[in-house]
């Protein structure tokens, strides 16, 4: 049950809403919180310290050691499970995400921000930390081993990503987090504008993303562009997302882009993986391949038409039939003298279900044959 203290005298910017701080061991998740509510004026809790330690009467780390892995887990789950609170910033452990039950109960209460640190930066954090005992740890396990196994229950409940550049500082990391609650708060200033005229602005109509992706072209016949300009990425964001693969850098470039409220992480990342899966011959999906000396190759034919194409028209059917509104059916002509037309039908043939039925294409070509 939540105590008194928990309970927010000063208002959240979320209002009742938790804020749900999640991350890996080392992540910073107990620092960034308390200078995050410092800064908002609201309570933290520690689920560590304020809940676990307070139930069990005894450090986490004993706790551990005495049941074990698989037993810590479930204990901590069902402590999680009685956790009530609101608006508060809250940080959870680094290992609640893996018990699904505690986590469905918690994220009700409250957006959940994935730290996602640099598993380098955790690895040396760890080690000055001197921290010896994480669940999962045993003999032939390492920590990045634990780091990656993790990742994917960490993408699974996120709201919110906090991407971290290599050596972030913690001032740098609460400022992504205040920003990221901001721009939460703040989805009616994501609009769009045509690269002709403001016009719809003028009139007091705004355009969002799902109309963006709906409508193509601005009625004006511009393009559209973002009012506030694109994300900015700094140069230890840039680090990080070299080594990244190519899904996981296109998901962490696309929820930047793309309002959570216009399409969610969860939602995003189940796109991303099946656009940029096993449809592409090779892993990478773009390798790029050295020829001699200086001189580089981008691969761009992996894709199902062999067109340089499919790395759009794999993802935006899927983004496309998203944005339609449920009770609209949509016919989509394509004119085209090239591969265009073979990369448009392969993409939307992935859609499924009602979303296959309530998009169709046609695609004309030239009389005389496409370019050769």
């Amino acid at each position: 049950s939540t105590s008194k203290s928990w309970l927010s005298t000063k208002a959240s910017p979320l209002g009742d809403t938790n804020i749900l701080l999640m991350g890996p061991p080392g992540a910073g998740k107990t620092t960034v919180a308390k200078i995050v509510a410092h800064k908002l004026g609201i309570p933290v809790i520690d689920i560590d310290i304020d809940v676990l330690e307070t139930t069990w009467k005894m450090p986490v780390a004993a706790k551990l050691a005495t049941v074990g892995g698989q037993r810590f887990l479930e204990e901590e789950g069902q402590a999680l499970c009685g956790f009530s609170a609101s608006g508060c910033v809250v940080s959870l452990t680094g290992s609640n995400p893996l018990h699904t039950e505690a986590m469905q109960h918690v994220t009700q209460s409250g957006l959940v921000i994935y730290l996602d640190v640099d598993s380098d930066d955790i690895i040396q954090r760890l080690d000055r930390m001197k921290v010896n005992r994480i669940v999962g740890q045993a003999a032939g396990v390492s920590i990045r081993d634990i780091l990656l196994y993790r990742k994917q229950f960490y993408e699974k409940w996120l709201d919110l990503r906090v991407f971290c550049g290599r050596g972030d500082t913690v001032e740098e990391v609460v400022e992504k987090v205040l920003l990221a609650v901001e721009r939460y708060q703040k989805r009616d200033e994501e609009t769009y504008v045509s690269t002709r005229c403001d016009s719809a602005e003028l009139d007091g109509q705004k355009t969002y993303f799902s109309n963006v992706v709906v409508e193509g072209l601005a009625a004006d016949g511009g393009l559209y562009v973002p009012k506030k300009g694109f994300p900015k990425i700094s140069k230890k964001e840039w680090l990080r997302l070299v080594s990244m693969t190519y899904p996981e850098r296109a998901l962490v470039l696309l929820e930047k882009c793309i309002h959570p409220l216009d399409i969610s992480a969860s939602d995003l990342r189940t796109m991303i993986l099946k656009a940029y899966g096993s449809n592409f011959s090779s892993e990478r999906v773009a390798p790029v391949k050295h020829l001699i000396h200086n001189q580089y190759v981008l691969e761009l034919f992996h894709g199902p038409t062999a067109s340089f194409k499919d790395l759009a028209l794999q993802l935006m059917p899927q983004i496309f039939a998203h944005c339609l509104p449920p009770m609209c059916n949509f016919l989509t002509l394509v004119a085209t003298s090239g591969d265009t037309g073979s990369a448009v039908l392969s993409g939307f043939c992935q859609l499924t279900g009602a979303d296959r039925h309530r998009t169709g294409v046609l695609v004309f070509f030239p009389e005389d044959g496409v370019s050769e």
